[in-house]
């Protein structure tokens, strides 16, 4: 068995070397890897529910809470499960038993976040299901362009906004100016990427009105597309195109932002348009993974929060996923003739 120290797997001097399987499982919870979990009775009935690795902690290993879009997950503390994971191409499987759940987990100095533990594996295998698909959207012509929108603070109810709003530091005091300087000097504005208080951004593209004064970087509860929608009456923050996608999750190419100004967890809404899709597709997004692309775009992946009371969020989900799927079918095909 993997033995796991308080903040880093750790393997006592008389284990031998890990096997290929057991050191895979080892990379993708260092690199936080999506991972796919289900009850072994449940396996070809009911979809898999969706997660990250956090990380490893004393005989156990973190995920975060699980998710199946428009559905309630079907796993209780104590349940014996079956996860699945990919790492370098390989889809590899263990098994488990669920310690806790709604377990609060520290990511950082700032940041909990609610996940679930699971014992350490004895044993990790080659799996044999196949990989759940992201779908590339690159070859599409035209391409499926995107509006992105980040999250303001006054969406939130106060409840909500209590829990992410520090108290931001004094204004600058305006004094009289030195003689001989110019009557209409002014305090200097912050540098463009400076944070006022915990996660409030007043950057360039913000002081030009491309972005919210009070941007939300973090998730709260309860949070819902409902909830921040109207955001979208107002023009798009950013713009940019539909990259991959997936049921669970979308991965996009966002256009003119620097990508350091994009945080993990982060709640965006995404609204795009698909093929024989009468209406355009609006979903909360939760940033996972951000990078840059390019000289001044960001490429982020995320997955997305959908509340299963709203039929047209379960609705759009199904749409997805039906495109997707028919994509996979068309280039199968393609392959097939090719051959």
């Amino acid at each position: 068995m993997l033995s796991f120290g308080p903040d880093r797997m750790s393997r006592p001097p008389s284990q031998p070397e890990p096997t290929p399987e057991q050191a895979a499982f080892e990379m993708a919870v260092e690199r936080n890897s999506p991972l796919s979990v289900a009850r072994p009775a449940d396996i070809g009935s009911l979809p898999m529910a969706r997660g990250r690795f956090l990380r490893p902690v004393d005989g156990a290993v973190l995920i975060e809470n699980l998710q199946i879009p428009g559905r309630r997950v079907p796993i209780d503390r104590g349940d014996q499960v079956d996860a699945y994971f990919v790492q370098a191409g390989e889809v590899y499987r263990f098994r488990a038993r669920v310690l806790s759940m709604d377990t609060p987990v520290q990511l950082n100095d700032s940041m909990v976040v609610r996940g679930m533990k699971l014992t350490a594996p004895a044993l990790v295998e080659r799996g044999n299901r196949r990989r759940i698909y992201r779908q590339s959207f690159v070859s599409l012509r035209p391409a499926v362009e995107a509006s992105v929108w980040a999250v303001p603070l006054d969406l939130l109810t106060p409840d909500q906004r209590a829990l992410v709003v520090a108290e931001p530091p004094p204004e600058p005091e305006l004094q009289a100016p030195a003689a001989g300087a110019e009557d209409d000097a002014l305090p200097e504005e912050p540098a463009p990427g400076a944070i006022e208080g915990f996660r409030i951004e007043r950057a360039e593209r913000v002081i030009q009105g491309l972005a919210p004064h009070e941007t939300l970087f973090e998730p709260v509860p309860g949070l819902t597309l409902g909830q921040v929608r109207a955001v979208t009456k107002t023009p798009p923050h950013w713009s940019g195109e539909v990259i991959d996608a997936s049921e669970f999750g979308i991965g996009l190419r966002i256009a003119r932002v620097i990508y350091s100004r994009l945080k993990v967890f982060q709640p965006l809404v995404v609204r795009f348009g698909l093929p024989g899709v009468r209406r355009p597709m609006e979903f909360l997004l939760e940033v996972r993974r951000v990078q840059g692309a390019g000289r001044s775009d960001a490429r982020l992946g995320g997955t997305m929060l959908i509340n299963p009371a709203d039929a047209g969020e379960v609705g759009a989900v199904r749409d997805l996923a039906k495109y997707t799927l028919t994509l996979q079918r068309e280039r199968a095909k393609r392959i097939r003739d090719a051959a």
